[in-house]
């Protein structure tokens, strides 16, 4: 019966990203809400090769958000910390210090709540924390991403 219970914590884990991330932002309610004829979020004015960059690290946290929920759902421990460890505050692939300087500090306050985020969920994987504390966990590591994606959108200046 655990393992139902956790696999049926992982599943709807799954249904409730999938859900938010397929519904248009007008959708989400109205703090989240974006005219079609003009984006009011905060522009990062970046290069081509910034914006790759910023974007790179999206995807790797997107991938390892992938990699902790298809733990959660097989209740598997390891593989919840090695996805969330790829996307820590030290882990390869964050952004470089180099943007430090060229990007807002409260977008590297969110990312860095995203980041820590990640190292919490691994930390909870290796202390062998219940599958729903991760996945709470998860969910307020999300909320900072979405945060972040209300606030910003990506204006390459080259």
């Amino acid at each position: 019966m655990k393992r139902v219970s956790v696999s049926l914590v992982g599943v709807l884990a799954v249904a409730l990203v999938a859900q938010a991330c397929s519904r248009p932002p007008e959708e989400k309610g109205a703090e989240h809400a974006v005219e079609s004829a003009a984006d009011a979020r905060e522009p990062l004015r970046l290069g081509g090769h910034e914006r790759d960059l910023v974007l790179a690290e999206m995807r790797l946290m997107l991938e390892s958000t992938e990699g902790v929920v298809a733990g959660l759902a097989r209740n598997d421990s390891a593989a919840i910390e090695q996805a969330a460890a790829r996307s820590g505050r030290r882990a390869p692939g964050t952004i470089d210090q180099e943007l430090h300087g060229v990007l807002p500090e409260d977008f590297l306050r969110m990312g860095e709540e995203a980041h820590g985020g990640f190292d919490e969920i691994a930390q909870m994987a290796r202390d062998g924390a219940s599958s729903e504390a991760m996945t709470a966990r998860l969910g307020a590591t999300l909320h900072a991403c979405t945060s972040c994606h209300a606030t910003y959108r990506v204006e390459v200046t080259e």
